[in-house]
């Protein structure tokens, strides 16, 4: 009977001149036992009120979980009994918590509030427990918060190029609404020099109706002109009404073209880059006439609008 108690301080004794490596281990796993049971117990879920442990000086008999661990009391002080009974209470606590907690441990805790800015509480629980995830995390966070400064540059860049991309094809919408409207003004004026041709005059060769669309503003403005002295005897009932909107339109037509040409011009400016880098690599200049402008402006919208805006959209995570 009397060897029982022996033994029991000899392991007391052996515990408490513990190297004091084994003494921080110990102390870290009471600070994750604190984690687990705060982490626990914030849970609608979960309950570890009623939870109970093997207790160490006791065969057979249980003891509240947290009542237990309540009672450790790391690192120890003088010649504190029990320090075996207290040390494996402690890692039946911790085992017993991290299966209650699973998915969740107390490192993916640990990191959570490492990684939540703060020095104090609950955090410097997590600290003391593990303290090799301190620099990772501080890391972690330096690189979320830059990430978020790009995915904020990205959403302004992607929001300007979409509006450049809109804006665009607006432009390019107006141009070709203003050549179908050229070619109108073209059959228009056919129709006139037509009805001239029958009554007697010659009509000038201006082409076939279906070649209209060829014609520039300035021709159109050159046909007026030309219609309005080659048929003077034409009743102006008939054509002379006609002649009038159809010059107006012409004249209309150009000033609103003039407008879009330049609208398009102030849109390619942004781009003329690109151009004069591909000239620049051939050793000359770029051409610059109004139908290779208005092809390459449809060419780069293509480009922009079928494949860098979905990039970027795919970037910040949405859909374009």
């Amino acid at each position: 009977m009397d060897d029982q108690p022996l033994a029991r301080d000899d392991r007391a004794k052996s515990l408490g001149e513990m190297s004091p490596v084994v003494d921080e281990l110990i102390q870290r796993d009471l600070d994750e036992v604190y984690l687990l049971i705060d982490h626990l117990s914030g849970r609608s879920d979960r309950s570890i009120r009623m939870a109970e442990l093997d207790d160490s000086a006791e065969a057979g008999k249980k003891v509240n979980l947290i009542d237990a661990v309540c009672r450790i009391r790391w690192p120890l002080v003088g010649d504190q009994a029990h320090a075996s009974e207290q040390a494996a209470t402690l890692f039946k606590a911790r085992d017993q918590l991290n299966e209650l907690a699973a998915p969740a441990t107390g490192l993916t805790i640990a990191y959570t509030l490492l990684y939540i800015p703060g020095r104090r509480g609950k955090s410097e629980l997590a600290r003391r427990a593990y303290p090799n995830l301190v620099q990772p995390a501080k890391q972690f966070r330096r690189w979320i918060r830059w990430l978020l400064r790009v995915m904020l540059i990205g959403l302004v860049l992607t929001s300007l190029l979409s509006w450049d991309v809109a804006y665009g094809r607006l432009v390019l919408l107006r141009i070709e609404q203003l050549d179908t409207q050229r070619a109108e003004i073209a059959t228009a004026f056919d129709a006139v020099e037509g009805m001239g041709a029958a009554v007697g005059h010659a009509t000038p060769a201006h082409g076939a109706p279906s070649e209209a669309w060829q014609e520039d503003e300035p021709g159109l403005a050159a046909r007026c002109d030309a219609d309005r002295k080659a048929h003077p005897e034409i009743p102006r009932a008939e054509a002379a009404a006609r002649l009038d909107r159809a010059c107006a339109a012409a004249d209309a037509l150009a000033t609103k073209r003039m407008a879009a040409d330049q609208a398009l011009d102030e849109w390619t400016s942004y781009w003329l880059w690109l151009p004069h880098i591909a000239a620049w690599m051939e050793g000359g200049a770029p051409t610059e006439t109004a139908e290779r402008k208005e092809q390459w402006s449809a060419n780069l919208l293509a480009v922009l609008g079928n494949y860098v805006l979905p990039m970027m959209y795919g970037f910040l995570g949405g859909r374009p």
